[in-house]
This record gives C-alpha cells, structure tokens and sequence, in this order.
C-alpha cells in the first residue's frame, strides 16, 4: 500500500500504480529485497520536481521543488518540498505540480539540505530517469559515493530502455502514467520497479563494468607507483651529481691568487702569535 503522504492532484494515478506495488512480487521473487517499509536499504530510487528561476545573473535555471526519495521496496524514505533560493520565474504547474502555495513555507534548498541528501545518498545505489536533470537540481557535481543507474540509456546495449519513463511505464509495467501532472513520487516508484524488472541483466552488466573498471584501476596504480619511483631515481641521481661536482670542487688545486691569499693569511697569524 502507498504512503499516505501523497500528492492529492493526481489520486487516478495513485490507484493505477496501486497494482505494481502489488505486482512487484510477481516479477521479482528472484531477488533478495534489501530494505523494508521503514529501511533505507542499500538502493534507492528517486525523482525530482524543478521550477525556472532567475539566478544572480539573470540566466534561467531549473531548481529543485520537490524530491521524493524511495526505497527497494517502494517505501517512501523521503518526500520533501523545498523552496529555492532564487527568485521563481515559472512554477510550470501543469507538469511540476509545484505551486507557490505548495512551497511557500517549506525550507530554502541550501548547503545544508544539500548535505543531508548527499549523506543520504552516500554508498548507496541511486536508480533514476534523467539523473543528470535531478542531479543538476540537486546542485551536484558527479557524485562518486554512489553508484549511479539512468535507466534511460544507462545502459546503451539496452535499447528498450532507451525510452521515456510514460512509454517504459505503459510498456514494461501495463501503466499509464504522467496523463496531467507529475508526481516525484510516482515517477520514483515507476523508475524502480522499471530497474528491478531489468536486474538481472543489469548485474550482470555492471560485474563486467567493474571487472574492466578493476583492472584500469591496477594499471593506474601501477603506472603512479612506476611515476613515483621514477621521480625518487630522479632526485637520487640530481642529488648524486651534486656530490659529485663538490667532491671535484673539493680536490681541485688552488688558484695563484688564491694560494698567494693563504700565504698572506697563515703570516698574520703567526705575527699574531709572536706578540702575543
């Protein structure tokens, strides 16, 4: 069953995607489920809801509203609105569902919100549709305490996942979402359960991505430590040819002049000596 906090302006939708909560386990008994209904797990799926701002100079940016965050199961983790910092431009109410009203008195997205989702995030498996639109709400840079999985060419050898989420959806699922419009949370769930359908073949994928990524990464260390090594040869034989040229500066035979200033050097101290 839904969480209960849910996005009233789209309750059809909620009662059509009733059916593939229901239907997860029809499809997915292969699979050992992380998480529970009050369980983060170690994959998550989320979505998120922009509206156009004006930044500081005047440019036109989408802005993150609305984040719903779910887990393995389908379970809500979070659900939040937020209020950006910027001043709106457009709410583009008929697919955001954003209005002012809605956001009005939730939290200023900043550093701090910023922080808490990162932790949020951190070493988990993050499952999404256009990640990089989210991701750039988010204000993240690439986020490499996480695994990342775009279920939209995510992965170019599945070309029937090359789709929008409305076609994956009614495709994959039997669902016909986003008719009017979004909800984060819908699309959240329909994104995961679209994943889940795919995990076999998408483990499979990824246990070659990392054997690949593995071996890049010995041959990268190994070429540091060589480059370090390298370098220590490099200082040794800067260090070596020094001595090398004080020793000879060392043995070298004194000048005329120099031997005549010696002369004149040791003479005063004996006079020296004798008056004393």
């Amino acid at each position: 069953m839904f969480n209960k906090v849910l996005h009233k302006q789209v309750p059809q939708e909620l009662q059509k995607l009733q059916t593939i909560t229901e239907a997860i386990q029809n499809f997915d008994v292969r699979f050992p489920v992380p998480g529970s209904q009050n369980q983060t797990g170690s994959i998550l799926a989320i979505d998120c809801e922009m509206v156009e701002c004006k930044n500081e100079i005047g440019a036109s940016v989408q802005m993150l509203a609305r984040i719903t965050v779910v887990n393995y199961n389908g379970y809500v983790v979070l659900d939040q609105y937020y209020k950006p910092r910027f001043k709106v431009r457009n709410y583009i109410t008929r697919i955001s569902g954003i209005t002012p009203q809605i956001i009005k008195d939730k939290p200023v997205y900043n550093d701090f919100e910023k922080q808490k989702l990162q932790l949020l995030f951190k070493d988990k498996t993050i499952i999404g549709h256009t990640l990089k639109s989210d991701f750039d709400a988010m204000e993240f840079d690439l986020f490499n305490e996480s695994r990342l999985f775009e279920i939209r060419g995510g992965i170019k050898q599945y070309s029937q996942l090359n789709k929008g989420l409305k076609k994956m959806c009614l495709k994959y699922l039997g669902q016909n979402i986003q008719q009017g419009q979004h909800s984060s949370e819908i699309d959240a769930r329909a994104t995961l359960f679209i994943f889940r359908k795919f995990r076999n073949e998408i483990n499979l994928h990824y246990k070659q991505l990392d054997l690949e990524q593995d071996k890049q990464r010995i041959q990268k260390k190994n070429s540091q430590k060589n480059s370090k090594n390298q370098r220590k040869r490099s200082q040794k034989e800067v260090l070596n040819k020094e001595s090398e040229n004080q020793r000879k500066q060392c043995n070298e035979p004194l000048s005329r002049n120099d031997q005549q200033k010696q002369v004149q050097i040791q003479k005063k101290q004996i006079s020296k000596k004798k008056s004393s």
